[in-house]
């Protein structure tokens, strides 16, 4: 089985667009996200950037958190150039 939350380059950029993507539509404070999930809203900025992977537990919180599936998370490829963002 895969591992990931150490996978390549191009999984990386992906994981961290699907998590900054699925903050974006669920209107959630970070401050409300990062208390449900426990990290600290830097952590939660890290990850919405790519500067950082959230561990297995970590990930799986913050699916459950955002009502997003795992399979969803590393297998939606979001569109953020038609949408003007990056």
């Amino acid at each position: 089985m895969a591992n990931h939350c150490h996978g390549d380059e191009a999984e990386r950029k992906l994981l961290a667009r699907n998590i900054k993507y699925f903050i974006t539509i669920s209107n959630i404070k970070a401050s409300d996200l990062s208390a449900k999930i426990g990290v600290t809203d830097h952590q939660i900025r890290n990850y919405k950037a790519g500067r950082s992977e959230p561990s297995a537990i970590t990930l799986h919180a913050l699916c459950e958190a955002l009502n997003v599936s795992m399979y969803r998370m590393f297998h939606t490829e979001i569109e953020w150039r038609n949408r003007g963002e990056r």
